[in-house]
């Protein structure tokens, strides 16, 4: 079963964020703690990081997409 991975709150009262990168592509394997994509929000940038081992089966935005909090951003077999 995928794991669901959404934004989570990127910093005290930021909601919000930009793509800027993909450091994955559908089909990686991926350690748990290794990095998956960079969004920049108005008070810097953010690395997300896989919460676990696994193959990334589905990325749900693209660079220079806008996203919220809670909003799904990848999944992972």
């Amino acid at each position: 079963m995928a794991l669901e991975v959404r934004l989570p709150e990127l910093a005290d009262g930021v909601d919000t964020g930009e793509i800027v990168r993909w450091l994955v592509a559908v089909g990686d394997t991926v350690q748990a703690g290794q990095p998956v994509v960079e969004i920049e929000h108005e008070q810097g940038m953010a690395t997300i990081v896989a919460p676990r081992a696994g193959r990334i089966c589905c990325l749900h935005a693209e660079a220079g997409q806008f996203m919220r909090t809670d909003i799904l951003l990848f999944e992972i077999e």
